[in-house]
């Protein structure tokens, strides 16, 4: 007679349909941000009396602006992937900030001057992978992001810093490594779970190869560091020191290579890469063995089933 629980097996496919339907979303907040303000500008213009030709051509000016192209693409689409993912966390029995991860660290503490080494650690080999992919393949397209970010205008590098330092590190922390890393853990090995997370967040940073290639390291680093710390926090510090590490690297190289060239500028980024390359290697290498002191992680939980162990119980 077997009377042992039958085990039942999270579902994943849900957290596939939460990811697709919060690209999907993401889209078209973008497409509604641009119909939006398109047709705030003409409203304005139109009672200011401008003619079509005038507010035609100051619409495609505005809309070349790289801050304002970014704000109306960044934005909708963080905020509206945030909205579907908190809403498939709702759904579930436990408290929303243990679904997503926004506990504080129970298993392992990060210490800030890790945390900042690590970030060094995934953008120097972000960085690498963009100029490997650049010099083997073609060059990336032209993106809001880039755009903004290149701009000699200081303010124009602070806002877009903050831009793309607050918002997706806490956004993108709590879908990825968050909701989606934690359910796959119910099911799948901490590797596997790891990995596809990043995956999805790859595909999600898919406007060129460059793109995809470059955002692996975090994606990876951060799912380490959440998945021993068993929380998110530490992962949307070093997301944030990574966004804005790469805006102020690139501005102080652009600002620099007109004062000691581009030879020097490129054995001076090749050092900081290599320096901040093996700075943060040792804290990224910690992330991979598991101390004595820490908890094996939890199985996934056994759920009886009433019906199924009536039977059970009957056979011979």
């Amino acid at each position: 007679m077997n009377s042992d629980p039958i085990t039942i097996k999270p579902r994943v496919w849900t957290v596939f349909a939460a990811w697709f339907l919060a690209a999907l979303l993401g889209e078209i907040a973008i497409l509604a941000a641009v119909v939006t303000a398109r047709l705030g500008l003409l409203l304005v213009m139109k009672v200011q009396g401008a003619g079509d030709a005038a507010i035609h051509a100051h619409t495609q000016e505005l809309f070349q602006q790289p801050l304002l192209g970014l704000a109306v693409t960044l934005l909708p689409y963080q905020l509206a992937m945030g909205f579907v993912v908190l809403l498939a966390a709702l759904a579930s029995p436990e408290p929303l900030t243990q679904r997503v991860g926004l506990t504080p660290p129970a298993r392992r503490k990060i210490g800030r001057f890790s945390l900042v080494t690590m970030a060094g650690f995934t953008l120097s080999l972000a960085l690498g992978a963009v100029v490997g992919s650049t010099l083997l393949f073609a060059e990336p397209p032209s993106s809001s992001t880039g755009a903004a970010a290149a701009s000699p205008a200081w303010w124009n590098v602070v806002l877009c810093g903050l831009i793309l330092t607050v918002l997706p590190a806490l956004v993108e922390e709590i879908v990825f490594r968050g909701y989606i890393q934690r359910r796959l853990l119910e099911r799948w090995s901490p590797a596997v779970a790891i990995g596809v997370s990043t995956l999805l967040f790859a595909i999600l940073h898919a406007d060129s190869l460059q793109h995809i290639v470059a955002v692996v390291p975090l994606g990876l680093v951060t799912g380490l560091l959440a998945y021993r710390t068993k929380s998110v926090k530490a992962g949307m510090i070093l997301h944030a020191i990574h966004n804005a590490g790469a805006v102020g690297f690139a501005a102080l190289i652009r600002g620099l290579t007109p004062l000691i060239g581009e030879e020097a500028i490129g054995m001076l980024t090749l050092g900081v890469l290599a320096a901040a390359f093996l700075l943060g290697l040792p804290a990224v290498v910690s992330l991979l063995w598991t101390r004595k002191s820490e908890p094996a992680p939890v199985a996934a939980p056994v759920i009886p089933h009433p019906a199924i162990d009536l039977l059970a119980s009957h056979v011979v």
